[in-house]
């Protein structure tokens, strides 16, 4: 079973657009490694980088419409 082939089979089917960030968003963030969380960030947050993250806006308010 190849589960990665799977999802994207059921994300397409379903009409989920999936993509990298445009240039444009990119270019908001610090380069890597330039930015590090703080001591006092990550013990008053909960700790989500080890797990996918999917948002599922309703028609008309992605976070992504516009010039990008």
């Amino acid at each position: 079973m190849n589960r990665r082939a799977e999802k994207e089979a059921i994300l397409i089917g379903a009409g989920v657009a999936r993509a990298d960030f445009a240039p444009v968003a990119m270019a908001e963030l610090p380069p890597p490694g330039e930015w590090v969380p703080s001591q006092a960030d990550l013990a008053a947050r909960r700790d989500l980088r080890g797990q996918l993250i999917a948002s599922i806006d309703p028609p008309g308010e992605s976070c992504c419409v516009g010039d990008f």
